[in-house]
């Protein structure tokens, strides 16, 4: 058997429990206030060297992270390095490469 409370209930509550809805109150009508921005927000630029993950490479080609995968299986996009059990990443050399041939075309 469960224990009831001792404390009085508030209409809310008791509306609630009874099925009704509830009227509109300034305070849950209130807008919310813009984001902060983030790191995601900031444009990615590519380095000279060095690796970079998907999420960063989908911040500079415009496709899908699926669709990575589905090139660089297929050959089409260069093959990605395995850092780690955990970490996959292009090598940014490769990733130039590869956008300055999509610019000759």
């Amino acid at each position: 058997m469960q224990k009831q409370s001792t404390q009085p209930r508030t209409a809310k509550q008791s509306a609630l429990s009874a099925g009704k809805a509830l009227k509109p109150t300034a305070a849950s009508q209130t807008t919310l206030a813009p984001t902060k921005a983030t790191k995601e927000d900031k444009p990615y630029i590519l380095p000279a060297t060095g690796y970079v993950r998907l999420k960063q490479l989908t911040q500079i080609i415009p496709v899908s992270p699926s669709s990575v995968w589905r090139k660089s299986k297929e050959g089409t996009f260069p093959a990605p390095v395995k850092l780690s059990d955990m970490i996959t990443a292009w090598k940014v050399e490769e990733i130039r490469a590869w956008l300055d041939s999509k610019a000759a075309a």
